[in-house]
């Protein structure tokens, strides 16, 4: 699905496959997995803008570490922003399903949250 996404994007040009890992001193896996490298592991990785938006009490879904915890969403701490925050925060990638967003300041750091199905939002500061 890589490739052909890539091609797709730049025809006639050659797809070069990402690197693998070093594997040395990496410790057994379980049955099943397996190490691979970032390049390997993500399409895409983008940093969110480094500016907090100004928030409105309706419009469209805002999420940031705020609203965060392992694993999930805490909508009932979620913001929102107008359409026109939401489309300049979107500009660089648009958050989608699958995609996984990480926390990346403070107490939260490192926090890790997949993106469910059918969720439309941009991304806050941090």
């Amino acid at each position: 699905m890589r490739r052909a996404g890539w091609k797709a994007k730049h025809l006639g040009k050659k797809y070069v496959e990402p690197a693998t890992p070093k594997m040395d001193g990496l410790p057994e896996l379980p049955k099943a997995w397996c190490w691979a490298s970032v390049e390997q592991a993500c399409d895409r990785i983008v940093d969110c803008l480094h500016s907090t938006p100004v928030f409105k009490d309706a419009g469209r879904l805002c999420v940031d570490s705020n609203c965060i915890e392992p694993g999930r969403i805490v909508f009932e701490r979620a913001r929102y922003v107008d359409e026109g925050t939401f489309t300049e925060r979107n500009s660089r990638m648009t958050p989608l399903e699958d995609d996984v967003i990480f926390s990346r300041e403070g107490a939260l750091l490192g926090i890790a949250v997949r993106i469910p199905t059918n969720l439309a939002f941009c991304l806050g500061q941090r």
